[in-house]
């Protein structure tokens, strides 16, 4: 039930934020809303990585920055990619951006052009581009 949950929570908020956006407001973009949703949208890296061939104990860290922000693991474990909070494994490639590419990223809210000049890459750049590819809403 979990992620009926977080897919009725994660279309509310964007489809507010679609709102809020056209008509010039801000509204429930504090942690308390946002870290909640992307915490749901990372649930899609996995998936978005299946076919991203790398060794074992390779490590994308994406760093979400401002309200609500976090800091999500992705490790090649055998024939899959599992997404962790925490890992003491050195990270092989590391996507930074704040909160509102992020969402918008999961959304397909930008253009992946967009999220590589609004984002900062360190480490294997073409692994962490891969994470531009993902889509997180569940139809």
């Amino acid at each position: 039930i979990w992620l009926h949950i977080a897919r009725e929570l994660t279309e509310q908020w964007a489809h507010h934020q679609h709102i809020c956006g056209a008509v010039g407001i801000s509204s429930l973009t504090e942690a308390r809303f946002v870290y909640p949703v992307l915490s749901t949208y990372v649930r899609a890296l996995p998936q978005t990585y299946r076919d991203t061939t790398a060794p074992n104990d390779t490590l994308v860290k994406l760093v979400v920055t401002g309200e609500g922000g976090g800091v999500w693991h992705l490790v090649r474990e055998g024939e899959k990619w599992t997404l962790y909070a925490d890992t003491d494994l050195p990270p092989t490639s590391t996507l930074s951006m704040d909160a509102d590419t992020a969402w918008r990223m999961f959304t397909k809210g930008l253009e992946a052009e967009t999220i590589r000049q609004r984002a900062d890459f360190e480490g294997d750049r073409a692994l962490a581009e891969v994470m531009l590819g993902t889509v997180a809403i569940i139809g």
